[in-house]
């Protein structure tokens, strides 16, 4: 998109203007699009910092069905299980 517009404005200076102003101006066109296309994000992802990482959470309550049965009681304790 930014070679198309430059591409229009090298053809519309070259028409009003004409001479050594015309490949200025398209190559400045040029040069801000390249800018604002591809160097500005690259700045922006290099000042952001990563997000921070997720803390391991324990299982909740809700998910105790899903994972292993719970450890049995020894005969030591008293109680069978």
């Amino acid at each position: 998109m930014g070679l198309a517009i430059s591409a229009a404005v090298l053809l519309v200076v070259s028409f009003v203007l004409g001479g050594a102003p015309v490949p200025i101006i398209a190559g400045a066109t040029l040069v801000s699009f390249s800018v604002l296309w591809f160097a500005f994000p690259l700045l922006q992802r290099g000042r952001t910092s990563p997000p921070a990482p997720v803390p391991a959470s324990t299982p909740s309550p809700s998910t105790s069905g899903s994972g292993p049965a719970p450890a049995s009681t020894t005969p030591e304790d008293g109680v069978s299980g």
